[in-house]
């Protein structure tokens, strides 16, 4: 006897005017981030089906990627990151559990498009990728941003990256060469 999933849709979530780049969902799987070419990024309650916030960052041009960045491995969804086409990396906090989520940093990480963020909870750093080249910065306690390293450049545009043996190293994936 088999038995099939069957799939129906709870939502459509409807906002953005432009085509999306990028989704992720909470690790709680309670909320939701979108981001598109109309330069904004939306906050979804994904258990309501509705609207949390909507960011516009539509001088930065399209919003590219978005990671969430917790406190914790079992902590609430406080934070999060999200990279731009003209270089910019935004950080977004929230101060109460239920508030809204506001501006704590932004910086310039990158000369192009953000191509990939990822985050590593065990050391609280972001690694950002753009121009063929990494950036991993320290993400202190205030929300703020500092350059820890910085990967030689390759020629080539980096499809993701991210963090692995507990933070102590890097995985990055390149396009073009297949490296």
């Amino acid at each position: 006897n088999h038995s099939f999933w069957q799939f129906e849709c709870k939502y459509t979530l409807l906002e953005h005017t432009k085509p999306l780049n990028t989704l992720k969902l909470s690790k709680d799987a309670g909320m939701l981030l979108s981001g598109a070419d109309d330069g904004q990024l939306l906050v979804w309650d994904v258990t309501q089906g509705s609207l949390y916030q909507t960011i516009s960052v539509i001088f930065n041009g399209p919003v590219c990627v978005a990671i969430w960045t917790p406190i914790s491995p079992d902590g609430p969804t406080t934070s999060f990151a999200f990279g731009c086409a003209n270089g910019r990396v935004f950080i977004y906090r929230r101060a109460h559990e239920t508030g809204p989520y506001h501006l704590n940093c932004s910086i310039t990480a990158h000369d192009n498009h953000i191509e990939a963020l990822a985050f590593d909870i065990n050391h609280r750093r972001i690694a950002s990728a753009g121009d063929g080249s990494v950036k991993v910065w320290q993400l202190d306690s205030e929300g703020h941003l500092k350059l820890l390293h910085t990967l030689l450049p390759e020629p080539f545009v980096i499809r993701s990256v991210d963090f692995l043996d507990r933070g102590s190293s890097l995985l990055v994936c390149y396009l073009e060469s297949h490296r």
